[in-house]
């Protein structure tokens, strides 16, 4: 069994009554010796990754003063976390504007990495508002997967991905954090496949409404039947 991490902080996730896709991702570079993704916009906050000089990360458009919402792969895994400006370089070209992909620098299938043929590709956060009252009904959380492996991989996969929610309903101090799943079948034909995951997300008991919802991680695996 293998797993695909992603932590979606940005501001694709961020749903009041409609979806919001991210648009304006950058490209960047790290420009000094090390440089720590952190999970929150502050230098106390837990070491997510270390990243070494060089190291191409996309750049989201959340800001936190001099900290910048990034992700980057490391050892094949995607992480998405916090950068200081300071220390990234930004590439003048702009990256496509599509929700936070897995990869910084997006590579022919071929290029993916042998011991993480699965990756997220796009991510899209829609919410359906309450007809009989106030506030969000429920809310889909679409997953776009793609399975890039050796060419002599044929069959029928499942894929199962968990999404850890935020969900913030009228006159709350505090949010209230949930997880949901889902599953579904992925297909693979000469090492390539590709599926849509579904996970809804539903309010939780309160008496006020649901007013929005934060999808703030994102993990996925696959196993053969």
């Amino acid at each position: 069994m293998r797993w695909v991490f992603f932590s979606a902080i940005c501001a694709a996730f961020l749903c009041g009554f409609s979806a919001v896709r991210a648009e304006g991702i950058l490209q960047g570079v790290v420009s000094t010796e090390r440089l720590n993704l952190r999970a929150a916009p502050n230098p106390s906050a837990e070491v997510l990754a270390e990243l070494p000089q060089g190291t191409r990360v996309l750049l989201f458009p959340d800001r936190s003063g001099e900290w910048r919402n990034a992700g980057a792969t490391v050892g094949g895994v995607s992480k998405v976390g916090w950068l200081h400006s300071k220390f990234v370089q930004e590439l003048a070209t702009e990256a496509a504007p599509v929700a936070p992909a897995p990869l910084p620098v997006a590579p022919s299938p071929a290029a993916l990495p042998r011991h993480s043929p699965l990756s997220i590709t796009n991510t899209n956060l829609k919410c359906r508002e309450n007809i009989i009252g106030e506030g969000l009904e429920r809310c889909s959380l679409w997953i776009d997967l793609s399975y890039a492996g050796d060419r002599d991989v044929e069959g029928e996969f499942q894929v199962s991905c968990n999404a850890s929610a935020e969900l913030e309903h009228r006159g709350d101090i505090f949010t209230n954090r949930k997880t949901f799943d889902a599953s579904t079948t992925l297909w693979v034909n000469n090492g390539y496949g590709s599926a849509m995951l579904e996970v809804v997300i539903r309010p939780s008991f309160s008496i006020e409404p649901l007013n929005r919802v934060k999808v703030r991680d994102l993990e996925c695996r696959h196993s053969r039947y």
